[in-house]
């Protein structure tokens, strides 16, 4: 998702539990690990090259979606943030949930368990996990179901496509939810 529609999330959970500060935080600041690529590309100071890269929904630099938008970092990162101020825990840690929700719904590659893209929790045919999502990838176009392979890992790719139309109705719902 684009940053308007990660910054109305953050205010929508800032809303709900009343600490918009650290909702914010965690629902945008996340994507700083897109700034290592850019700069690794030599695109920060390039600001046209640089938003024809950040509005293609395809992964040109490689990993723009890296190690911050991964479990990997969420769970400790929440979990040290607890153990120091529990209010603000709560709140940037259902901004970051919302974030990473949000990078799952959109069409671009999202890695969860990125570094490691090749762990794949449904490769066993038996898996509850790979039935469900079997009959799930059924129902629904394959856009819209977890994609996975032995080469990629989990992949997951959502219905709603990148800096589109229809990410701006997403986002105008969520900002329509968050005023009533």
């Amino acid at each position: 998702m684009f940053i308007p529609t990660h910054i109305i999330g953050g205010l929508l959970i800032g809303k709900i539990t009343g600490n918009y500060v650290p909702a914010l935080i965690g629902a945008t600041l996340i994507d700083l690990d897109h700034l290592a690529v850019y700069a690794k590309h030599g695109l920060l100071l390039k600001p046209w090259r640089l938003l024809k890269i950040i509005s293609d929904k395809e992964d040109t630099l490689g990993y723009q979606r890296n190690f911050l938008h991964s479990i990997f970092a969420f769970i400790p990162i929440c979990f040290i943030l607890f153990f120091i101020n529990f209010d603000f825990a709560l709140s940037f840690s259902l901004g970051y949930a919302c974030h990473l929700l949000f990078d799952a719904l959109d069409d671009a590659d999202f890695y969860p368990f990125f570094p490691w893209k090749k762990i794949n929790p449904v490769r066993n045919p038996h898996n509850i996990l790979n039935t469900m999502l079997s009959k799930v990838g059924r129902r629904l176009p394959q856009q819209q179901t977890m994609r996975h392979s032995d080469s990629n890992g989990v992949n997951l790719h959502g219905p709603i496509k990148y800096f589109s139309k229809q990410e701006f109705i997403f986002a105008l719902i969520l900002f329509i939810l968050w005023v009533i």
